[in-house]
């Protein structure tokens, strides 16, 4: 409960708009990010998922028909077509506490608790072959939260527990250099 409402908290601020526009003023917002307006009371869609998405722990958009999540116990991509609202499970990894996944321009990479960083090869094949990536961080860290930073070709991995050495009593988000 406590991690939803940390990621409840960091949203809300990230989301807030700044001062001037909640007085009615101009928003300033930068190139990269985009505005949309939702409404959580009526859903373009809605579909029935399977027990095993209970706890959807990473989610991302893989090509303009699917979502991919993975839940936080298996390394199991789950597909879902947004048209049908079907659900395919694919094995990439072995067991473990899935925390992100993000789509970065077409490259797909899934976050372990542990510091691990899986690269999806190809999402769509019946079996996903998958490289591991080093990272420095560890379960110290405890990595909650990944997504992709176009801007700069890069993912940022948000951590929800130590922020590195010299840093305590912070939060700290790492970039994850892709060139």
């Amino acid at each position: 409960m406590m991690r939803y409402l940390f990621l409840l908290a960091l949203l809300t601020a990230a989301c807030r708009p700044a001062p001037e526009a909640a007085a009615g003023g101009p928003l300033a917002v930068p190139d990269t990010v985009r505005v949309v307006d939702y409404d959580f009371s009526a859903p373009a869609h809605r579909y029935d998922l399977p027990r095993a998405l209970q706890e959807i722990s990473g989610l991302t958009v893989l090509d303009a028909r699917h979502l991919g999540a993975v839940q936080d116990e298996d390394g199991d991509l789950f597909t879902i077509n947004i048209e049908t609202g079907a659900v395919d499970k694919r094995r990439f990894a072995k067991r473990g506490d899935f925390e992100g996944l993000a789509n970065a321009d077409g490259r797909v990479f899934a976050l372990r608790t542990d510091g691990k960083l899986y690269e999806l090869i190809d999402w769509r094949a019946e079996e996903i072959e998958d490289r591991e990536h080093e990272t420095k961080l560890d379960e110290r860290y405890d990595p909650e939260g990944l997504t992709y930073d176009a801007a700069n070709n890069r993912l940022l991995v948000i951590c929800k527990e130590f922020a590195g050495k010299g840093y305590e009593g912070m939060k700290a988000i790492y970039a994850f250099d892709l060139g």
